[in-house]
């Protein structure tokens, strides 16, 4: 739910904006500034989660991550830690009842090959085909109103600006009702 909280706000940043830079000529300029921004202070810092190696496979560079993770908090990861794939996991039963230490195969850390999915595998299942069918009906619906409702702002006898701004106040206060 709090991604909807950043959105409202975002859009009543955008009208406050928009009310400075009346003209879409100096909005279209002015509004990227963000995302140019962002690309240049954050991206290059980032990186994949380590889950997200492991779930396709790639356990040498889920390892890296890891122990990047370690040292940037000043920690280093125990020796004889590895990340393994479910499937590479044994328990053995003594050592299940004194500490729950897990313990790997003899094989050496290597990339596996991820399994993969398509939207044809969603649509092989009466299931999951139902269900996406009604989101997408339901999620056309729900924007037909929300978008008819933000469109129509323009009719009003205020300011354009200020009704954006209020709406999505109101959005927000909507958003913690839901939530409850």
């Amino acid at each position: 739910m709090s991604t909807f909280y950043f959105y409202s706000i975002g859009i009543a940043i955008l009208s406050a904006v928009a009310y400075v830079f009346q003209t879409w000529h100096k909005l279209y300029i002015v509004s990227p500034i963000p995302s140019i921004l962002f690309l240049i202070l954050i991206v290059p810092f980032r990186s994949q989660s380590s889950r997200w190696y492991l779930v396709r496979g790639r356990v040498t560079e889920a390892m890296k991550i890891m122990s990047t993770i370690a040292s940037t908090n000043e920690n280093h990861l125990p020796s004889g830690v590895l990340l393994s794939l479910d499937e590479e996991v044994e328990v053995e039963a003594e050592e299940k009842t004194e500490a729950l230490t897990w313990t790997y195969k003899n094989k050496p850390l290597e990339n596996k090959d991820a399994v993969g999915g398509s939207i044809i595998d969603v649509l092989r299942s009466p299931v999951t085909r139902i269900s996406l069918i009604l989101m997408v009906v339901i999620n056309f619906f729900c924007d037909v109103v929300y978008y008819g409702l933000s469109m129509n702002m323009v009719n009003l006898d205020t300011n354009l600006h200020m009704n954006v701004a209020l709406n999505m106040v109101a959005e927000i206060s909507a958003y913690e009702l839901t939530a409850v």
